[in-house]
């Protein structure tokens, strides 16, 4: 009873703030081993699927009828590490926009805040196609003391409708380079992916198919230089639940269908189950009033 007394509390509350403070919030939590750990040394070899790292996303958006607002979003995923986003939007019909400052947490003993910079635009005909491009950067130029990083990546998507779906193409790349006291080391991950997002309405799920290549890649310079690549065709289903008009829940999982690795990893045996499983929700505060 208690339980059940606590939860209603906390949905009056929420109703009540989305009346002064319209938003929308959301998190997703994921666990994988299809990626290198962050204390990966350069003396290490093999890629084992039993090493399993975890990862968090958190959002937090608010927009008002002059078209402007803002987002709030935290990241702890491989191989960017911890982020904390917040951006400025302005949206119309045909073009959304936002930038703002970027915040590395805790990734560090040396720096326990970085401070950067990301953006995205997103241009589209309503009903037709679109396009978007964004990217973050971090300022500095050559690192010199051990535990000092750069997060940067980009990413471009170009999507059309068609009945019932939204297709699209996705490129993304992410860096993350830290001055260890051999060298450098960098981890990147380039993804190339086609998705199928279907749709119906009046039907509480949507189903989100996407295929493609991934390419992890783990290296150390310096003193002691090594190269590790994992490659990866993966297949991947998102299902999205509409619990009611202000609730969604959604279940992803990804699926290696064929990895092998270069460089350092040429002639591992890829022959296992890699996988990322990530479940979340997202919930719109301003829906509950209605």
């Amino acid at each position: 009873m208690d339980l059940k007394r606590n939860f209603r509390t906390i949905l009056f509350f929420l109703a009540v703030s989305s009346k002064i403070f319209p938003f929308e919030m959301g998190a997703m939590f994921h666990i994988e081993n299809l990626s290198f750990k962050k204390d990966r040394t350069v003396a290490e070899t093999g890629f084992s699927s039993s090493d399993l790292t975890w990862g968090l996303s958190s959002v937090i958006a608010h927009s008002t009828p002059d078209k402007w607002g803002f987002d709030i979003k935290f990241d702890s995923n491989l191989p960017l590490r911890n982020i904390l986003y917040s951006y400025l939007t302005f949206s119309t019909e045909y073009f959304n926009f936002k930038i703002g400052p970027t915040l590395g947490l805790f990734n560090s003993t040396e720096e326990i805040i970085k401070f950067g910079l990301s953006g995205e635009v997103l241009v589209e005909y309503p009903g037709k196609i679109f396009l978007s491009m964004g990217g973050i950067t971090t300022p500095g130029g050559d690192l010199t003391k051990s535990g000092e990083y750069l997060q940067t990546g980009g990413n471009i998507v170009f999507g059309f409708y068609v009945p019932n779906a939204i297709c699209s193409f996705y490129i993304s790349t992410k860096r993350y380079t830290e001055k260890i006291s051999s060298g450098k080391s960098i981890d990147k991950m380039n993804e190339y992916y086609f998705n199928i997002k279907i749709f119906e309405k009046n039907i509480a799920y949507k189903i989100n198919i996407k295929i493609g290549y991934q390419r992890l890649i783990k290296e150390f310079t310096g003193t002691f230089t090594t190269k590790n690549i994992v490659n990866s065709i993966i297949l991947g289903t998102a299902l999205d639940i509409e619990i009611s008009n202000y609730l969604v829940l959604r279940f992803d999982i990804d699926n290696s269908l064929y990895s092998f690795g270069q460089e350092n990893l040429t002639g591992t045996n890829m022959k296992k189950y890699f996988f990322k499983i990530s479940s979340g929700f997202l919930l719109d505060i301003s829906a509950m009033k209605k």
